[in-house]
């Protein structure tokens, strides 16, 4: 996401400067520049520099996705949350809870390309930054139930906002 955040703002970026700007290593951001090229939301400025040095371009398919990774990177600016504390499966989980779902095997059922052990480590995190509140019923057996706080209504409606 933060990387396609930053191409929101200038569709041209150069692979130095991103890395230097997003503090990540150069074989991470390979990656995650060979994948974006992949999904079609990037292109490599045939014609810039040095072939070790390249350049990257937003291609109209990527511009949604661009605007949608500045907006949440934005809201997550505001709430103090560095996007790097978040998992892949942060932005799902919001969603279901914002439809309504609010127990484990929800989202266990909805995220089917998931496991439950990755489930539970995003959902601990979400709790620990406030994003996310966990009750535990009264009931027997208990039954802890997920709900989004109010920085997560937050985070949940700007991606709401973006959904086709």
């Amino acid at each position: 996401m933060p990387v396609m955040a930053r191409f929101h703002t200038d569709s041209a970026q150069r692979f130095a400067q991103l890395r230097q700007a997003l503090a990540i290593g150069s074989e991470s951001l390979s990656k995650t520049l060979d994948y974006l090229v992949k999904m079609g939301w990037l292109a490599r400025n045939q014609g810039h520099g040095h072939p070790l040095r390249p350049e990257y371009l937003l291609k109209d398919d990527g511009k949604a996705a661009a605007h949608v990774a500045h907006t949440l990177s934005q809201s997550l600016g505001k709430l103090n949350i560095d996007p790097s504390q978040l998992t892949r499966w942060t932005y799902p989980l919001l969603l279901l809870m914002r439809q309504g779902n609010t127990r484990f095997s929800d989202f266990e059922h909805a995220l089917d390309k998931t496991t439950s052990r990755a489930i539970a480590q995003c959902l601990k995190k979400l709790v620990s930054l406030g994003i996310v509140e966990r009750n535990v019923g009264e009931e027997y057996p208990p039954s802890p139930r997920y709900t989004l706080s109010q920085c997560g209504t937050v985070l949940a409606k700007a991606l709401e906002a973006h959904q086709s």
